[in-house]
């Protein structure tokens, strides 16, 4: 137990101070313009760690400050974080907005629906007194957001790989970063929730920071000012781009008709793995006849 006290006062005010280093290079990159929810969660982020060094853990200042900030606020956070993490593709395709609103929906029903079925901690911990209280169901709601949030970049990020874009180097540093910190976060979380003892909340709480050491300094290290280029490949040919045109108009349309409330022209992006598929093999038979017709005309 020393030695995990002694591991959190090392890596908490380290922690915090790379937070702030962090902050202040997002802002002179111009992030709180273009990812303003990450600027912010990583703020909330930071003035919950400073109260929790000036107060102390178990001081009741730290707990209400970690339970607004911490919880309340991040909750907040992991709704609007999603809808910014491929904003710089949003400038040239709109139509990938409405994509976005849809998946994010059903990524978080699915992600509460695993998170809820796989770790129900308030039926493992049923009668258990500390788990009575009004705040525990709002512990639960941040919980089922994290595994939402983890969904939904895991899915989003297979829709994306059906179409040629060059996707811009924040997208991919904000999405896989963000994953897999919220995914190993919601899993210590998700452990320190059933196990609930003293020495496995300490524990938990080295993991964290030590996790959150990782996630800030990839942010820090690999965060560029986000880009005003068209973020298309210059080695696309007709074909190429000729499919990109009308997958951006098939998620216009779909876009167009979500805001509409129609959700039949969303189900056809079900088949874009389909259509790919046959224009890939389309695309393959026609440079093949090319060939074979180029090596004809030399016989």
């Amino acid at each position: 137990m020393e030695i995990l006290i002694r591991l959190t006062r090392l890596l908490w005010p380290i922690d915090s101070l790379l937070l702030v280093l962090v902050i202040l290079r997002l802002g002179w990159l111009g992030f709180h313009r273009r990812y303003p929810a990450l600027v912010l969660y990583l703020t909330v982020d930071l003035v919950a760690g400073v109260v929790g060094l000036s107060y102390g853990t178990r001081s009741l200042t730290y707990y209400w400050a970690y339970f607004i900030a911490g919880i309340l606020g991040e909750s907040v956070l992991l709704i609007w974080m999603p809808h910014e993490m491929f904003a710089e593709l949003y400038r040239h395709h709109p139509g990938l907005a409405g994509v976005t609103q849809c998946t994010l929906k059903q990524s978080v029903w699915i992600g509460a629906a695993v998170t809820l079925g796989l770790a129900p901690v308030g039926i493992i911990h049923w009668g258990d007194a500390g788990y009575k209280c009004w705040e525990f169901a709002f512990f639960e709601i941040h919980r089922c957001l994290t595994f939402g949030v983890v969904v939904f970049v895991v899915v989003m990020w297979q829709k994306l790989r059906l179409i040629p874009l060059c996707i811009p180097r924040n997208t991919k540093m904000y999405a896989f970063s963000a994953c897999a910190y919220l995914t190993f976060g919601g899993l210590v979380e998700t452990v320190d929730l059933i196990v609930h003892t003293r020495v496995m909340t300490r524990v938990s709480g080295v993991c964290l920071l030590a996790a959150s050491l990782v996630f800030h300094s990839i942010l820090g290290a690999l965060a560029e000012r986000p880009s005003v280029a068209e973020p298309l490949s210059l080695s696309m040919d007709t074909e190429d781009f000729g499919w990109l045109y009308s997958m951006s108009s098939l998620f216009a349309r779909a876009d167009e008709a979500h805001r509409r409330g129609r959700v039949s022209s969303l189900r056809r992006l079900r088949f874009l793995r389909f259509t790919r598929s046959i224009h890939s093999a389309w695309k393959a038979c026609s440079r093949a006849c090319s060939i074979i017709l180029g090596l004809a005309q030399k016989e």
